[in-house]
């Protein structure tokens, strides 16, 4: 399938190639416990097809054959758009799929290793004496793309407090927004919220903000709307503001919990059979 012309060179590789290749890299690194594989890519049957979706566990640089994913990337024909389009979203899940029990500090610093081996690769290419300057550009051209999706991914999980120039006004009056709690029905949290707020409040400080009268985790919250013709308030629209999602005074909103999130299993016991220590700090806070 990956029809190699030089020793480490992915010159000549195919999609077919290259998709034998990721399910071998996602195999090796879930039975090394680095990654959790949800769903594999499958072709439609009964009109639904799955598609990748999988953890990240570890950093990437710890999982064993990230080396070979960046060198297709170097390696590849970049007028394949088909082939360079399968890889490029390979690598963005890679840095941006992380498992949901990681801390914004550990979030940080996967998306450090991108950017840094994002800029190694781009400067290996553009410097490289043995490359054309027609590959050079193609080069440049998929890593802008890689970034550019790299980008739209980073507020899944959150803004880091960062607002655009445009949200540092407060907007127009949005009244009597409805948010409906369909997560938890304990006593003390309230069924239905109702608010006052502004157009250009984000959708992730709306989410905050829902998150601390429902008792929930903003990472752990999604927001569905009565209007389905409306635009979804998805996680990669943590960043925008009401304004442009159209969200309007009297409009109703489901907040509901996201579906189950994989934990990752920790070891009880040391390689001595002492207690590990996150053990010994859980049992320590109850009892």
């Amino acid at each position: 399938m990956c029809a190699k012309t030089d020793p480490g060179s992915f010159k000549d590789i195919r999609r077919a190639g290259f998709e034998c290749i990721q399910q071998m890299f996602l195999a090796v690194n879930e039975h090394e416990e680095k990654v959790h594989i949800i769903s594999l890519p499958s072709a439609p049957v009964n009109g639904v097809a799955t598609k990748l979706e999988f953890l990240v566990l570890v950093l990437p640089h710890e999982m064993r054959g990230i080396e070979v994913i960046w060198g297709i990337m170097q390696d590849c024909d970049k007028k394949n758009a088909d082939l360079t389009e399968k890889v490029t979203d390979l690598i963005t899940k890679l840095y941006h799929s992380v498992v949901d029990s990681v801390t914004q500090e550990e979030q940080s610093r996967f998306q450090d290793e991108f950017c840094s081996e994002w800029l190694r690769q781009l400067k290996a290419a553009t410097c490289n004496p043995n490359t054309s300057e027609e590959d050079k550009k193609a080069f440049v051209k998929t890593a802008a793309s890689m970034m550019k999706s790299f980008l739209s991914e980073t507020e899944r999980n959150g803004t880091g407090a960062l607002r655009s120039h445009s949200a540092l006004e407060k907007g127009q009056l949005i009244e009597k927004l409805i948010l409906q709690n369909q997560i938890s029905q304990q006593t003390g949290i309230p069924r239905i919220l109702e608010i006052n707020t502004h157009s250009n409040m984000t959708v992730w400080e709306l989410k905050e903000l829902a998150a601390a009268k429902f008792k929930i985790s903003p990472r752990r919250l999604e927001l569905r709307r009565a209007d389905q013709a409306k635009p979804a308030l998805s996680d990669l629209a943590n960043g925008k503001l009401l304004r442009d999602m159209k969200v309007e005074s009297f409009e109703i909103l489901q907040v509901q919990k996201k579906p189950h999130a994989y934990v990752p299993r920790k070891p009880l016991l040391t390689a001595r059979r002492d207690l590990s220590p996150e053990a010994k700090g859980i049992f320590t806070s109850w009892f």
